[in-house]
């Protein structure tokens, strides 16, 4: 949660709805969020969001990228691409 507040701060808007939709892909592939490890915005016909974070996956630590489309104007959210980068460093 901490990480979360992190990421709010530093991109200056409501960021609760994107984490969120990326939050609801995590729990249909079964993980439980642990941590945000990196975060960064790409202006592109709206904004792409790619965040790093840890989760677990049946008791084992990973990370994982996701990347999220918004487009605000048109009350749009879409989680892109969420993949595994590998296991979490000890």
């Amino acid at each position: 949660l901490l990480s979360f507040h992190f990421v709010v701060r530093e991109f200056k808007y409501d960021f609760y709805f994107i984490f969120i939709e990326l939050l609801m892909v995590m729990q249909n592939a079964l993980l439980e969020f642990e941590k945000v490890v990196s975060a960064k915005q790409q202006v592109v016909s709206g904004t792409l969001y790619t965040i790093t974070l840890e989760a677990k996956d049946g008791g084992q630590k990973k990370v994982y990228e996701a990347k999220v489309w918004e487009k605000a104007w048109l009350n749009f959210k879409e989680v892109q691409e969420f993949k595994l980068v590998g296991d979490a460093p000890a």
